[in-house]
Parts: structure tokens; sequence; C-alpha cells
């Protein structure tokens, strides 16, 4: 989805409803080629699930857990902070990961806001939005030196922030429950 009236409720909406990703403009042609290039691979598997071909295997995120489109996931722990990361259906877009751009420990996360950034082998940067907004206040610095961390396990040791939420009950009713996706 790409429009001339880019807000934060534009995306969040555009996500909820289906979109693999949001541009606004003005964007570069390397923003349109990534997108471009995950929204084929996306196709792909769409088409092979609806086949029922059993290779690619796609991990729902768990049922406790709140996404925002089909790319990140946030959770609620006990202590009231969330763990915000991306989706398994977000990952198998990707070619292999090269290198994790993170953001800082006390930056503030805007939900449907650029959040990290990948580069993977093919030479692309891939952006992941903010599940929900709030202060980063860990990372997880693991991912630097085992991004296959977030390949392999994106719901527990993949995770990407620890967050304290700004607007936690407003932006949860824009999230979709992972609980909807075991129909």
């Amino acid at each position: 989805m790409t429009t001339g009236y880019s807000t934060i409720e534009n995306a969040v909406k555009s996500l909820y409803s289906g979109a693999i990703d949001f541009i606004p403009k003005p964007f570069t042609i390397d923003e349109m080629t990534s997108v471009l290039h995950r929204g084929m691979k996306y196709g792909s598997i769409l088409r092979l699930k609806r086949l029922h071909d059993d290779s690619v295997l796609i991990v729902p995120c768990p049922a406790k857990y709140y996404r925002l489109g089909y790319s990140a996931w946030m959770n609620q722990d006990l202590d009231g902070s969330v763990l915000i990361g991306g989706t398994d259906f977000f990952i198998k877009t990707l070619e292999q990961i090269k290198r994790i751009e993170l953001l800082n420990i006390n930056e503030v996360l805007i939900q449907a806001s650029p959040a990290v950034k990948f580069e993977t082998c093919d030479e692309l940067i891939h952006q992941l939005y903010a599940s929900i907004s709030g202060v980063i206040i860990a990372r997880n610095e693991r991912l630097f030196t085992k991004p296959e961390l977030f390949e392999k396990d994106p719901y527990f040791e993949g995770w990407i922030y620890r967050i304290i939420p700004t607007e936690l009950d407003y932006e949860m009713k824009l999230l979709i429950p992972c609980s909807s996706d075991r129909s």
C-alpha cells in the first residue's frame, strides 16, 4: 500500500486489512524493490498453501499474542512490559538475513513505523514495523551475532525489543489476536 496521505492510522488500517507493507511517499527505488520482492514471495507462499503444498510451513504466532498485519507481533508480560518481534510469515518473505539494524535503548517506537532494518543476502533492505508504541528498554543483542534466532525461533528466542508501552489499550484494538489464526 502506498499513499500521498501518509499517517500512522492509514498504515495501521492498511496492515490490519491485509496489506503486506505500507510505503509512505516519497519512497526510494530500493524501498519499492524490497516491498515488491517480499510481495512476490508472499504470493508464492499463498499459492503453495492453497495447493496444500507442505514444502512451506508457516508457524502461526502463539494464541496469546497479537499481530500487526502479517509482519509484527507483540506479547505483554506480567510486569506490563511488551516483547515485540517479526512473524514467521514475514521471515519467510525474506532471503537469508545478513545484517540487522536495531534502534537504541530509550528510543521511542510508534506503532506501524519502522522499527528494524534487515539486510538480506540478496542486498535488499527490508523494514519491519512496530506492532505497538513505547519506549525501548531492552533489545535482543544476540541477534547481532545469531540472526538465525530471529529466523528459526521468532516468537521466543528471536524477539527484537522489550518496551514499556505508551498507548497499549488503544493500540491493542488495532491489532489482530493470533488466536484468530487457529481456524
